[in-house]
């Protein structure tokens, strides 16, 4: 099949999804994002994921088009006019070539039958996407959830922000960081900063970075956390909840195999156990009975670090030298989860964004007051009051 056959289907299809389809439009931080699809089920279960940031607007042009299909006949061209098959590994894709003006992406994400793909036509000069995927309401959702949300970040790169994998909560109008390596305790420093010190959510796993004026500036971004076990039996609430809920946006183990695996395994063994609780930002702030602040001053930056045999918390205050190098290792590269096709649109590099961030944190970072936070499963109550005296 030739390229030119499979745009003049292409182009029905955006012209059918424009006519019959369930559109909105999402404004977050200044971009704008147009999102098209045949489900409308699919379409409000996107927009809840992104609540909380992007919220539906009525803007009349948007900085990056998405359209979202199932078209059996479109799948089967792509397929017919690709030599080769999507990637096969999660976070993998494949650029095809096409036309000058439009590049074809193969990729697959792990929730497909075997054999099944998902291809996106990327319209270089409009900043349109076509999204072609099986007919499956989850494969639908979570391609459609994903482009959206990297698109959404990649536009809010190009507007100076910088991607950190850290959590981020705010309490009296500046944000706390808590950034480390894996398995220090972000997540449980978080939780404790939600739940004991009453702190809002920014975000829960990853948030951009960037300069405002004469400050650093967080932003959070639509998304989910995996709460392990471990951190779920110290937080009587997230036990409530799990005990109440009978409708989480994500599926998820039940309490008593979350009890089960606690019984059953050492605090230490907990910190590696790969089960996880997924919730999203808004029910994360809502169990807590706090809101989402979608961006906020960096006032503040806690280090985590578990011990479990410790019996009081303890605080030591860190250099500037040694939170730079943290932040610095807490940046993710655009090239992480298979977003770097993405780079037809963007004129970004991780060289030029790690120098921007290199320059910000040794300007800036000095100025905010860092802390290693020591504790254990069993010192929650005491990180929660020597950190009140920080917030």
């Amino acid at each position: 099949m030739e390229p030119e056959d499979v745009m003049s289907r292409a182009e029905r299809v955006v012209a059918d999804l424009e006519a019959r389809g369930h559109s909105m439009c999402l404004t977050y931080a200044g971009v704008v994002l147009a999102f098209c699809c045949q489900d409308a089920a699919v379409a409000e279960w996107i927009r809840q994921f992104c609540e909380g940031y992007f919220t539906p607007s009525a803007a009349a042009a948007e900085d990056v088009g998405i359209y979202a299909t199932a078209d059996p006949a479109l799948l089967a061209v792509l397929c017919a006019s690709t030599s080769n098959r999507p990637a096969a590994g999660k976070y993998e894709y494949a650029e095809i070539p096409f036309t000058d003006s439009v590049t074809l992406v193969g990729k697959s994400a792990g929730k497909f039958p075997q054999g099944d793909g998902v291809y996106l036509l990327l319209f270089r000069e409009q900043r349109r996407i076509l999204l072609v995927t099986p007919d499956e309401v989850e494969v639908q959702r979570e391609e459609g959830m994903q482009i959206l949300r990297a698109a959404g970040k990649w536009l809010l790169l190009e507007r100076g922000w910088i991607p950190m994998h850290s959590a981020c909560v705010a309490k009296n109008g500046r944000a706390v960081c808590v950034a480390g390596e894996k398995a220090s305790g972000k997540t449980s420093t978080m939780l404790n900063l939600l739940a004991r010190n009453g702190c809002d959510l920014v975000a829960p796993d990853k948030f951009l970075l960037r300069e405002d004026g004469q400050r650093l500036e967080a932003c959070g971004v639509p998304g989910k956390i995996g709460v392990r076990v471990g951190s779920v039996v110290v937080q009587p609430r997230l036990l409530d909840w799990l005990d109440r809920e009978e409708s989480p946006f994500f599926p998820h183990i039940s309490l008593d195999e979350v009890q089960r695996i606690a019984e059953t395994n050492t605090p230490e063994q907990l910190r590696e156990r790969k089960e996880k609780i997924p919730l999203l930002p808004t029910e994360l702030a809502g169990l807590f009975g706090t809101s989402i602040v979608p961006t906020a001053p960096l006032g503040l930056l806690l280090l985590p670090v578990f011990d479990p045999d410790l019996e009081e918390s303890r605080l030591v205050r860190v250099e500037p030298d040694q939170a730079i190098t943290v932040l610095r290792k807490s940046y993710v590269s655009l090239l992480s989860k298979a977003e770097g096709f993405l780079l037809t649109f963007f004129d970004l590099h991780d060289a030029l964004l790690e120098q921007r961030l290199a320059v910000l944190l040794d300007e800036h970072l000095p100025g905010v007051a860092a802390y290693e936070v020591h504790q254990s499963h069993t010192t929650n109550e005491q990180t929660a009051e020597l950190v009140e005296a920080l917030l």
